[in-house]
């Protein structure tokens, strides 16, 4: 068939509630601009995938997919070592290594109240 358009959507929705704790253990370091620490959070969490499909063709017929992508039991666990630098009294930058939600390495922003 000449001229005839076809289009396929595909929508893709990932969430994620967490609720936990997570201590810290921090390492003496001689230097107050720098703070070196090891952590494991422990909690429950709720991962999903959500896979909607549409089509302008009538013969594509998909149905939506939802998939949990929960560990089993809802079970969180996320071991961390990280370090902080402060550029001054009150704010500095850190660098996270571990496996947190998925994401392998952090960084950001800290801010800290003396």
């Amino acid at each position: 068939v000449i001229g005839r358009d076809e289009m396929d959507t595909y929508q893709f929705k990932i969430s994620s509630t967490s609720f936990g704790i997570r201590p810290n253990l921090h390492i003496p370091y001689k230097n107050d601009k720098h703070d070196v620490y090891l952590g494991v959070a422990l909690g429950l969490t709720k991962n999903k995938l959500g896979i909607d499909f549409s089509s302008t063709d009538v013969n594509k017929v998909f149905p939506n997919l939802n998939y949990d992508l929960s560990l089993p039991g809802g079970f969180y666990f996320a071991p961390t070592i990280g370090f902080r630098h402060y550029f001054n009294q009150y704010a500095g930058m850190n660098l996270e290594i571990g496996l947190e939600k998925g994401a392998v390495i952090q960084a950001g922003i800290v801010v800290r109240f003396n």
